[in-house]
């Protein structure tokens, strides 16, 4: 992880994704990159190498109730699924990753209501 302010993700009780791209390079590596928003910041993040993507049934806005990373990597789990994401609360998104980018924390405009 680059940022250490992925720690204030490690468990959140409520967020909104404003926008989710789902990308794959030349390599098939599947990329998700998440535009959050949290309390009083927007956060960017880019979760390389996913795997086993399972989204269930959302709407706008994507807010998500009881949000978690999970590091796998002292549990000698797989490279690729080092970390998993996920929804604890509701089951809405989970996914698993190899690495975890902070691209930019800026403040919001808005609060989550």
């Amino acid at each position: 992880m680059k940022n250490t302010s992925l720690n204030d993700f490690f468990v959140q009780s409520s967020l909104e994704i404003k926008e989710m791209q789902i990308k794959t390079d030349a390599y098939k590596k599947t990329y998700i990159v998440l535009e959050m928003l949290c309390d009083d910041k927007i956060y960017l993040i880019r979760f390389e190498n996913v795997s086993s993507i399972n989204l269930n049934e959302f709407s706008y806005p994507f807010q998500i109730e009881g949000f978690q990373i999970l590091d796998n990597s002292d549990r000698g789990w797989e490279k690729s699924q080092r970390y998993k994401v996920w929804d604890f609360e509701d089951d809405v998104i989970c996914f698993y990753c190899e690495k975890i980018d902070v691209l930019s924390i800026k403040e919001a405009k808005t609060k989550i209501v």
